[in-house]
């Protein structure tokens, strides 16, 4: 067997469709109510994925010159310099229980440890699978679990989104670019998403600054992805925001990124106020859209609430999984292949 690190943009054709194979495989044991990928969505997905987290890197498993195993990773920078996240790990099940998911840890964890990474975390583990006892069994622990939600824009009474802002407040929505009169506080209403629970995970949220907010924007526009904002004002200041990306290999489908609100704000409902402007706007102006998900920790009851209101239903709860990454390294090490 062969493990190396794989490019998707040099990728050859069959090399792309033996990933999507595995994938939609996997994931009708993981995840089978939900639709898989198809080839073109799964290959834009590789090409352009989610900025803010670096860029990334993939390993492959090669067996009888096929692909039985894929891992992709992020280093991000800044405020998580200690960290390397673990997007998927996905073994081929006619390839499971002989070691190569463990194989692939252990060949990447010395460039970590060269590169700094004290902590490596795997993502988007649904709760009670496979995945997550082969994590344990290699001794990462839970740190933090989310509930993943959907709106079917389609299934919901668009009443549900006819919510007026509370007095003494206006919303103010844009693609792309942040207004220069409001980037300053939108860069500190950015910064109160510090407040959303991240249980033991050692991910750090951003402090935003203007510099970041504008660095932040031309990543995304160079990624082809589109970033709708809208936000709640009150004297001119910025207070609460809700932001939504759209990807270009899936125009049916959108993501619900953050949404926060200022401490002193909170109560007046501004959440749901400004996420179901957006919803009434992603409706009104895109009309192949079929869903919006958006995923919120556990133990934040009010936000799930709030979604839930707004037509979200509950799909499934994602966990995180972290290890030392010395101390990985170490148990790896007296493991066989």
């Amino acid at each position: 067997m062969e493990i190396r690190r794989f490019d998707a943009r040099s990728a050859t054709d069959d090399e792309l469709r033996q990933l999507h194979r595995i994938t939609v495989a996997n994931q009708a044991i993981t995840r089978p109510n939900e639709p898989a990928p198809t080839f073109d969505q799964y290959v834009g997905r590789l090409l352009h994925p989610v900025p803010g987290f670096g860029k990334p890197t993939r390993w492959v498993a090669v067996a009888d010159d096929r692909i039985v195993a894929w891992t992709t990773m992020f280093s991000p920078e800044a405020e998580n310099p200690h960290l390397t996240i673990v997007e998927q790990l996905v073994v081929e099940s006619s390839a499971r229980r002989r070691g190569i998911g463990t194989q692939l840890l252990r060949t990447f964890l010395p460039e970590l440890i060269a590169e700094g990474r004290t902590t490596i975390e795997f993502w988007a583990v649904t709760a009670g699978g496979s995945g997550e006892s082969w994590a344990h069994h290699h001794g990462f622990r839970a740190t933090h679990a989310v509930q993943v939600q959907e709106l079917g824009t389609r299934q919901v009474d668009p009443a549900r989104w006819e919510v007026e802002p509370p007095p003494g407040y206006r919303l103010v929505s844009w693609r792309g670019r942040c207004p220069d009169d409001l980037v300053e506080s939108f860069a500190v209403a950015r910064t109160a998403i510090k407040d959303a629970p991240l249980g033991a995970s050692e991910f750090h949220f951003a402090e935003w600054t203007v510099a970041r907010v504008r660095a932040a924007e031309a990543e995304l526009a160079e990624a082809g992805i589109e970033n709708r904002v809208c936000v709640a004002v009150a004297h001119g200041t910025v207070v609460a925001l809700t932001m939504v990306e759209l990807h270009p290999h899936r125009r049916d489908w959108a993501y619900q990124n953050d949404t926060a609100v200022l401490a002193e704000h909170r109560g007046h409902g501004l959440g749901r106020c400004i996420k179901a402007a957006m919803t009434r706007s992603l409706v009104a102006e895109l009309p192949e859209l079929r869903s919006v998900r958006t995923q919120t920790s556990t133990s934040n009851v009010h936000m799930i609430a709030t979604n839930h209101a707004l037509g979200y239903t509950d799909v499934r709860i994602q966990i995180v999984l972290t290890h030392d990454v010395r101390a990985l390294a170490r148990t790896l090490g007296g493991q066989r292949a």
